[in-house]
């Protein structure tokens, strides 16, 4: 079995790890607003479609979704675009089966996608012995509904294979540095789904405001002015 993708370590010429945080936002939005559609609904997104750091892991390395998008599920708050993300066995029977069963952490990433469905640089595992994932072929399974299990018929999605991880016979020591970055990461995606309630929050008095017709702040204080006299 091989990596379709071939065993090149990023699909990009770069890593967007190594830019600042705002080149980052810029580069999400952008690709973001490519998922834009009009209200008649936003296109499908796939996990074939996701964009890894690498396709060949060795020891102590993380397995990031560089650029991904995702669809709409199920249970979207604020019309925002939430999947459950599992890694499981290449090739795996997955009729029925509770995914969290197959996945090295025994739980899901939830990815939480902005502007369309758009996300980036998610942290979705790490290699042995830092990590879980061990040796042998991966695939990348997105679980709409967040069910637990994989529903073709309800938009799940998979990337199979996604990636391989090839260890040393002796396994190096444990590496701290991964261990601080999921920490960081998991407060990362706090951040951004606070920030993308938010946003969208923001948008939805914009339409209020924009059905009502513009607003005047100084006609308005005026008004209530004349109305006190």
């Amino acid at each position: 079995m091989k990596v379709s993708k071939g065993e090149k370590r990023s699909k990009f010429p770069f890593r967007l790890f190594s830019f600042p945080l705002f080149v980052r936002f810029l580069i999400f939005t952008l690709f973001g607003a490519m998922f834009l559609v009009p209200p008649g609904g936003v296109p499908p997104a796939y996990a074939a479609d996701f964009i890894l750091n690498k396709s060949v892991f060795g020891a102590n390395e993380q397995i990031i979704i560089e650029l991904g998008a995702i669809t709409p599920g199920c249970r979207d708050p604020f019309g925002i675009s939430v999947s459950d993300i599992y890694i499981v066995p290449a090739g795996a029977a997955l009729s029925r089966v509770r995914l969290a069963t197959l996945d090295p952490a025994g739980r899901p990433n939830t990815i939480t996608g902005f502007t369309g469905g758009g996300f980036f640089d998610e942290i979705i595992g790490a290699t042995l012995p830092s990590g879980r994932i061990g040796n042998g072929f991966w695939a990348i399974v997105e679980d709409r509904c967040q069910d637990g299990f994989f529903n073709p018929g309800l938009g799940d999605t998979i990337l199979d294979p996604a990636f391989e991880v090839v260890l040393p016979v002796v396994l190096p020591p444990l590496d701290p540095g991964i261990l601080l970055d999921k920490n960081k990461a998991a407060q990362q995606r706090v951040r951004w789904a606070a920030g993308a309630v938010s946003f969208q929050v923001l948008l939805s008095a914009l339409e209020l405001q924009s059905a009502l017709g513009p607003f005047d702040p100084v006609g308005f204080a005026i008004s209530r002015a004349t109305d006190l006299v």
